[in-house]
Parts: structure tokens; C-alpha cells; sequence
């Protein structure tokens, strides 16, 4: 050891460390956080690179082209802006596709109007172009035209610089708002289907459903064990978030009225995962392993026979209430514990009835057309 290392130590309680020593350890630690902090970086850009809609962004590039190379045909003014009004025409899903050409069309027709209003009676000024923009921003708020408002203050420019008003100026603006809407319209005619994620999503939380009551039953039957995770429960609804935003999707991409059917699916299971909460945290009570307790672990291994989509839930109904009954002629509790778990077990058996409820309700209201095409159909495939 060096004579400087030998001078220079630092001392905690009766352990004394060398002081090149502890600066090679900081350091060392200061690296590691700082390739943590490269690595969460690279991770979240990555993570962000595979979500990135590819199809989209191809649809923009070519559409808004395909739109500029039209209007430049058919000798139009301000071509430009014809790709810039596909661009933002093309929407996520067929139903916002639409929605907003049909809000770009009667807010366009409003624009127009207080264009023709404020220019011809106070002239072409700069400061005439702030009132334009105050009344289109005004109806945009109240008929919800938001989305449309870019388009238009574009166009209201193209009057402003052009300074007329004349008939063959407003069909040159209709062109473009034709041609760059109609081309996004027929951009988003296709967009790739994603129902089979969806039955992969149903199969997978289904299957994530049977786990969970497989492990609550055999903590019950024990008590020995630590329980059921409580992040198996937090991951099963973060699935069942994300399914319920596919089957949004798949519904604003059809003009099907049962494509709603996979919306109140996923709103079916998301309720019973609230009640799936509670039933958790009072099992997880329990202290002791009583007759009643192994008749409620056995009713759970029965629900993760059934807990399939199919399933109308009737025989489920018929036992739970044997289940009741039968608890009803179970002797009464003794000790302040018994009576304390069997309180706990009532409360689970409610909770039963109305994770059962739940799905019963969902059943009741589905259609003959809903029965037919996503259960008669899968059944018998």
C-alpha cells in the first residue's frame, strides 16, 4: 500500500476503507446509474419504435402525394394544401375518418360564410383575418369542430392572400377540400382487422381468471402458503384495459352494430375484476381452514371449469345458491375466530353472487345476432 493510501482513509464505525478505494467505488456506482439511465432511455424509445402504426404513416406519405399530384392536374390553386388536408384527414379507425369529413364539409360550408361576411365588409386586412379565426374557433367550440379548424383557418388564408371572392375561387377551394378528403376517406377504407387479438386477448384473461381462483382455492384448503399476488390481479386488469381499447377500435372500424358485442365483454370482465379485488383481500383474512371454507374452495374450482365466455352462468347460479343454503344449516359459530371467519366467508359468498351477477347481466343482454355469430359460431368451430 502506498504511503498516500495510508494517510488518506475514511473511516466508518470500525471499518476503515482506503480512499482511492471509495472513489473507485463511487465512481464505479455513478457509471452504473448513469448505463441505467442510458438503458431506461434506450428502452423507452424502443418500446415507442415498435408502436410506432407504420400502416399510418404510409397512408399519409402516399395519400398526401397522391393528393398534391391531383390537384396539381387539374390546374388548381394552392395544390400544397390539398395533401395537407389528407394528412389530417386520416384518422386511426374508419369511424373518426368520417366523422371528421363530415365535420370538415359543414364547418367549411360556415367558413365560407363568415369569410364572405368579414372580408367584403371590412376588406382584406390582416386584422380582418383574426375575426375569421375568432368565429370559426367559436363554432368550433360549439359544435365541436375542433378537429376541422386547422383545415378551414388554411383555407381562410388562401382568401386573405388571393384577396377575392369571386365563384370560380370558391369551387378551387372546394376542389382541394374534395380531393384532400376524399383521398383520406379512400386511404382508410382499409385498415387490417384485429379480432384475432381480441379472441387471443379473451382466451389469455380467461385463462388468467382460472389461474387466480385455482390459487385462491388452494390457499383457502391450506392458509399455509403467502397467498395470491396481488400484482396477478393488477396485470389482469391492465390486459383487460388494453383488450377493451382493441375492441373499441375494431367497433369504430365496422358498421356492424354486434361488434359491440367485444366492448361489453371486456366491460363484463373489467366490473368482475373490481369484485375479484375484494374478494382477494378477504380471503386473504382468513385465519383459520373451517368446513365452510373448503365448500367455498371447491365452488371456486368449479368457477375455473366455467369462467369461459360461453358459459351463461345459470348452473353457477343454481350451486351458489345450494351453497347458501347449506351454509344457513351449518351449526353456529363458537369462538370469537370462527365467528370472525365465517363472517369473512359470507362476504366472499356475496362477493360471488355478484361476480356471477355480472355475468349474467352481460347475457341477458346480449342479441339472437350476437349469440349467433360469437358464440353459436366459435362454438361449433
Amino acid at each position: 500500500m502506498f504511503f498516500w493510501e495510508k494517510c488518506y482513509k475514511v473511516t466508518y464505525g470500525r471499518i476503515s476503507i482506503p480512499y482511492k478505494t471509495l472513489l473507485f467505488y463511487i465512481t464505479n456506482e455513478k457509471n452504473k446509474n448513469k448505463r441505467k439511465d442510458w438503458e431506461n432511455i434506450v428502452e423507452f424509445f424502443k418500446d415507442k419504435w415498435n408502436h410506432i402504426n407504420w400502416l399510418k404513416v404510409i397512408k399519409i406519405a402516399v395519400g398526401s402525394s397522391l393528393a398534391i399530384i391531383i390537384a396539381q392536374l387539374c390546374n388548381i390553386q394552392f395544390a400544397s394544401s390539398a395533401g395537407i388536408i389528407t394528412l389530417l384527414s386520416i384518422q386511426d379507425t374508419r369511424k373518426e375518418t368520417f366523422m371528421l369529413a363530415f365535420k370538415r364539409i359543414i364547418s367549411f360550408l360556415a367558413t365560407l360564410i363568415i369569410c364572405y361576411i368579414v372580408f367584403y365588409g371590412i376588406h382584406f386586412h390582416t386584422w380582418a383575418f383574426v375575426l375569421v379565426l375568432l368565429g370559426i374557433g367559436a363554432l368550433g367550440e360549439v359544435f365541436d369542430w375542433q378537429g376541422a379548424l386547422s383545415v378551414n383557418a388554411v383555407i381562410a388564408t388562401h382568401f386573405l392572400q388571393n384577396q377575392t371572392f369571386t365563384v370560380d375561387f370558391i369551387l378551387n377551394e372546394t376542389a382541394l377540400l374534395v380531393i384532400g378528403v376524399g383521398i383520406g376517406i379512400i386511404m382508410n377504407l382499409y385498415i387490417p382487422t384485429n379480432v384475432h387479438l381480441i379472441k387471443a386477448d379473451i382466451e389469455q384473461i380467461e385463462l388468467d381468471m382460472k389461474s387466480l381462483f385455482v390459487e385462491m382455492a388452494a390457499y383457502i384448503r391450506h392458509l399455509e402458503t403467502d397467498g395470491v399476488d396481488k400484482k396477478c390481479l393488477e396485470k389482469l386488469e391492465n390486459h383487460v384495459d388494453i383488450a377493451l381499447g382493441r375492441a373499441f377500435a375494431n367497433m369504430n372500424n365496422t358498421l356492424y352494430s354486434h361488434a359491440r358485442y367485444y366492448i361489453e365483454y371486456m366491460e363484463m370482465r373489467k366490473n368482475q375484476c373490481v369484485t375479484l379485488q375484494s374478494i382477494h383481500y378477504y380471503l386473504h383474512s382468513l385465519t383459520k381452514v373451517s368446513e365452510q371454507a373448503m365448500i367455498i374452495a371447491d365452488f371456486m374450482e368449479y368457477i375455473s371449469r366455467t369462467i369461459y365466455q360461453h358459459n351463461n352462468t345459470d348452473e353457477l347460479q343454481r350451486q351458489l345458491q345450494e351453497i347458501r343454503t347449506l351454509m344457513r344449516e351449518q351449526p353456529l359459530p363458537v369462538t370469537r375466530e370462527e365467528f370472525e371467519n365465517r363472517a369473512l366467508l359470507y362476504v366472499v359468498l356475496e362477493d360471488f353472487y355478484e361476480f356471477i351477477d355480472i355475468k349474467a347481466k352481460f347475457c341477458s343482454k346480449l342479441t339472437e345476432e350476437q349469440i349467433r355469430i360469437y358464440w353459436d359460431s366459435e362454438v361449433n368451430n
